[in-house]
């Protein structure tokens, strides 16, 4: 403010003669608010991104175009290394969880896809969108404990006229992760204007991308359970320090193994320790095991995605017809089908039914057998795990198909310059 002072006392008057702009404003239809009177209406920062921005990042689904706002988490969508997620993508505003998050579709709730409750937005068709409005400020006074994070409204185009064909195909800078993005939309009206129809489709195919192909990612994840197998202590039943320092000197190993530590077996049969301090691990580096934040375990690079595979396939269709000059009936149809390929190093396994190994095992290593004898109870049976990976990946496929039909009524009353809407 003092700088703009100092600016307009050192600058020269000059009188400029502006001519008064003309404007007509039609029709403010504020779709996601349920609250549609003016005087109800609060301040709250809003952000709206509108067609083009959306279709300039290219072959991308919705998810990947808006985390790029600040808004935003990137932590639910494409780029998610999470398998459980089955390549489902969810809007994370201000990181504090989709179930906080409240996606609408011209201010309707829509179909969920999980069992919390959240909006996959895969579901929603991309070539009807318009615009995405984002709210982050006082979403959940209007909405519910549902939009504590904001609320994320996609406005759909009202009236469609035409055929629109849209074709895109893009991948990365180093030949993979390829994307295809067939659409069509047609549209138009009937009944002399009084009615519009519109139908849209499309088609997408992700390809993955696995995070070791990126000498970055390659040994960012391990397993938390050894194909080799691993022994788990049992607090309330410890060997004694001792009988440990007694097999490891053998090894002629360095440091001190824990006697509360996790141990597995090396190639030559010798034993070893997973977590900090490891003591006598003799695998070759990356076969199959690293070291890494002080834990021995497989690299997950060839299993853990940088980019979700997807193939996805969306109908929308919507009807609209004014009954009367006030009144308009209204029907639409959100059906999406899509499959997503999960790919995973092993599952984590119990060497038995029951979980615990019994100590009279014939294939027992004559070492585990020494410092299990020195247990307080020397016949409780042992806690014994293994990963699959060292027989076979973890192969499986996701189909979702998640379906929404809606039908209302909608119109005007002139008494109090508002609205009304039933669905």
């Amino acid at each position: 403010a003092a700088s703009s002072l100092v600016l307009s006392l050192a600058t020269p008057a000059t009188a400029q003669t502006v001519a008064p702009a003309e404007s007509e404003v039609g029709e403010v239809v504020v779709t996601g608010s349920r609250i549609a009177r003016k005087d109800y209406v609060a301040e709250s920062p809003i952000v709206t991104v509108g067609e083009a921005a959306l279709k300039a990042e290219g072959p991308a689904t919705l998810e990947a175009t808006l985390n790029q706002l600040p808004q935003f988490a990137a932590t639910a969508g494409s780029s998610s290394t999470s398998q459980a997620r089955g390549s489902r993508a969810n809007a994370n505003l201000r990181g504090l969880g989709i179930a906080r998050t409240l996606v609408l579709l011209d201010g309707r709730r829509l179909q969920p896809s999980d069992p919390l409750g959240a909006i996959d937005l895969n579901t929603i068709a991309p070539a009807l969108v318009e615009s995405v409005e984002v709210s982050t400020g006082g979403a959940s006074a209007v909405y519910g404990s549902d939009a504590i994070a904001g609320v994320l409204n996609f406005k759909l185009k009202r009236r469609f006229e035409g055929l629109e064909v849209d074709a895109q195909y893009g991948e990365t800078e180093r030949k993979d992760g390829r994307s295809i993005d067939l659409s069509a939309t047609m549209g138009g009206d009937f009944a002399e204007g009084r009615g519009n129809a519109v139908l849209s489709a499309s088609y997408m195919d992700r390809a993955t991308v696995k995070r070791g192909t990126r000498d970055f990612f390659r040994d960012g994840g391990i397993t938390a359970v050894l194909p080799s197998g691993m022994l788990y202590p049992d607090a309330a039943n410890l060997p004694t320090q001792a009988a440990i320092n007694s097999v490891f000197s053998q090894y002629g190993a360095t440091g001190q193994a824990l006697r509360n530590g996790v141990f597995s077996l090396n190639p030559d049969g010798t034993l070893f320790t997973v977590q900090s301090p490891i003591v006598n691990f003799r695998w070759p580096y990356s076969e199959p095991y690293v070291i890494s934040n002080g834990n021995v375990g497989n690299p997950l690079g060839e299993y853990y995605p940088l980019q979700q595979p997807l193939e996805r396939y969306t109908v929308f269709s919507r009807a609209s017809y004014e009954v009367t000059e006030d009144v308009e009936a209204y029907a639409q149809l959100n059906y999406t089908h899509y499959v997503a390929d999960q790919n995973g190093f092993g599952r984590n396994q119990a060497i038995t039914r029951d979980v615990y190994l019994p100590v009279t095992n014939p294939f027992l290593n004559a070492d585990v057998r020494a410092i299990m004898a020195s247990r307080p109870n020397p016949t409780a049976p042992i806690l014994f795990y293994f990963n699959t990976g060292r027989y076979a990946p973890d192969v499986s496929q996701d189909t979702y198909n998640v379906a929404q039909l809606l039908g209302g009524l909608r119109g005007r009353i002139e008494a109090i310059d508002g609205g009304w809407d039933v669905y």
